[in-house]
């Protein structure tokens, strides 16, 4: 049980991490925008990516807690 619970916080803490970082590529693009256009796509894929992985990291957070 404290294994599965364990394995619950490092999924909790990397859903919080990858959520965090996907917000703080928002700003970071528009200002790449404003100088280096194609750098705003990136950091804008970027944090697309970085909100899917934490979309998916957070389903699986609630089945390991077991919350549907």
């Amino acid at each position: 049980m404290s294994t599965k619970l364990g394995g619950a916080r490092f999924t909790f803490a990397v859903y919080v991490l990858f959520g965090a970082l996907a917000l703080l590529c928002i700003p970071v693009a528009v200002v790449f925008f404003f100088f280096a256009p194609m750098g705003g796509f990136v950091f804008l894929i970027a944090a697309g990516i970085l909100w899917a992985l934490s979309a998916s990291v957070g389903r699986s957070y609630k089945e390991l807690v077991g919350k549907n």
